[in-house]
């Protein structure tokens, strides 16, 4: 067989010394999938009120996982933090802590191959 582009290839008969090609074309596609891994989570944290907490972690899977943070094991609805989910780093920060602030956040990172989830408390000082 010779090489005629990256994906189409020419087969050979050799004994008759003749070229009979057919040409035919490979299609490559990706079925990598990975399930959500959280390479590394964030733990308690303590802090005085009017402090400031940070909650980070690094993800990687793909396709990409959705992220979903939780306070209480329900969904956040505070107004007054900061939720940052770039590439492979997802990060929630309370600027100024205040006292209904404090109890337990989760992180939920998840996609059709599987999930992760990590949480700690924020606890006043």
């Amino acid at each position: 067989m010779r090489r005629l582009s990256p994906f189409t290839l020419s087969p050979t008969n050799l004994g008759l010394r003749m070229w009979k090609e057919k040409q035919f074309t490979v299609t490559v596609t990706s079925t990598f999938q990975s399930c959500s891994l959280l390479l590394q989570v964030f733990g308690d944290v303590r802090v005085h009120v009017g402090g400031k907490a940070v909650f980070d972690c690094v993800l990687l899977g793909s396709p990409r996982p959705k992220v979903c943070w939780l306070f209480n094991d329900e969904k956040m609805l505070f107004n007054d933090i900061q939720i940052e989910d770039t590439a492979d780093v997802c990060r929630l920060t309370i600027p100024y802590v205040m006292p209904h602030h404090f109890g337990t956040f989760t992180v939920l990172c998840e996609n059709e191959v599987g999930r992760a989830v990590a949480s700690a408390e924020l606890l006043p000082l």
